[in-house]
């Protein structure tokens, strides 16, 4: 995605907290910026106020406090801008297809370290965003059959 969006003309920030997240990106994304940086921290200078857009894909479902997520967008963002957001879609369809296939030590697998920690569904996820500040636009499956879909897509603005 980064590529991507680089190769459309936008000027484009990677940000991750793992020095070896950062060297992937480096080294499949020249010419575009990578910091490390730590979500749980405030962003530095160098990252307030900067972005029209903020892109999180695949990463709040990971987070132990996922509205830092939005406090970090909103200190990027500074005073207008949206947030694209992805993260897996946990509905009830979904969800009783795991159950009824027999996989759900394997989709939640207890013994895996790191992984996701945070499950959310499209009125969890909108929820999230209005508390932190942010008025949901839209929300949509992606991947799979709807009912099924694997991810989720939420665009929100900034509220002033």
């Amino acid at each position: 995605m980064t590529a991507r969006i680089h190769e459309a003309g936008k000027q484009v920030t990677g940000v991750d907290f793992t020095p070896s997240g950062i060297e992937g990106g480096r080294q499949t994304n020249p010419g575009v910026d990578f910091l490390v940086h730590d979500l749980n921290e405030p962003h530095p200078d160098s990252l307030r106020n900067q972005f029209d857009v903020v892109v999180s894909a695949e990463v709040i479902e990971h987070l132990f406090l996922p509205r830092t997520l939005f406090a970090r967008c909103r200190e990027a963002l500074g005073q207008s801008g949206r947030v694209i957001i992805t993260t897996p879609l946990h509905g009830f369809w979904k969800n009783l297809a795991i159950v009824v296939m027999g996989q759900s030590d394997h989709h939640w697998d207890p013994l895996a370290d790191y992984g996701h920690i945070k499950f959310f569904s499209k009125k969890t996820l909108r929820q999230i965003a209005t508390e932190s500040g942010f008025q949901p636009i839209e929300v949509v499956g992606a991947g799979r059959v709807p009912p099924l879909s694997a991810t989720m897509v939420m665009t929100a603005n900034l509220v002033p």
